[in-house]
């Protein structure tokens, strides 16, 4: 147990630099987003593009956390294309160009 928990630690210490890189694109990418697609990405009950009376889905860039949150869910490949094609909808189709 000892010989695994010191190989873990080990491990950990070694993709620091990294784990820190990966951070930094993933802040980076989030506050694009945020500047790109904050406040265009609202749709109403029939899935229409409305900015005024629509809701944003759970998975926009209107803060920090969701736009983080965001960026991960693409960069792991969880329905990503769900989403670039929600934001292809309401900002156009130029939007695909981010996502890829």
């Amino acid at each position: 147990m000892r010989t695994l928990l010191d190989s873990i630690a080990f491990t950990i210490i070694t993709i620091k630099d990294y784990a820190i890189l990966l951070a930094l694109f993933i802040y980076v990418f989030a506050l694009l987003g945020s500047s790109f697609f904050s406040g265009k990405v609202k749709f109403d009950e029939e899935g229409e593009v409305n900015l005024t009376n629509g809701s944003a889905n759970r998975i926009n860039f209107e803060d920090l956390f969701r736009s983080c949150l965001t960026v991960f869910q693409v960069m792991i490949g969880e329905n990503w294309n769900s989403i670039m094609y929600d934001h292809m909808r309401a900002a156009g189709d130029a939007a695909c160009l981010y996502f890829i």
